[in-house]
């Protein structure tokens, strides 16, 4: 496939101590359908706020397609 529009390599993200989330590597890519789903607190939403850069992560974990205008 070509570039991924997101690319996310090996985030955890931590709060009240409890691991909320860890990906080790996921590469989304244009065109492709993805289901999300798990139990209540397993993430999903966390997941989302990660790709819509609302939950802080090192910039060296996840890159961003700039699109072209």
């Amino acid at each position: 496939m070509k570039n991924p529009i997101y690319r996310i390599n090996k985030v955890s993200i931590i709060k009240n101590n409890n691991k909320i989330l860890e990906i080790r590597k996921l590469d989304i890519h244009r065109g492709s359908c993805y289901v999300i789903y798990g139990d209540i607190g397993s993430g999903k939403t966390t997941f989302l706020d990660l790709l819509y850069k609302k939950e802080p992560v090192s910039s060296e974990s996840i890159f961003y397609e700039i699109a072209d205008l």
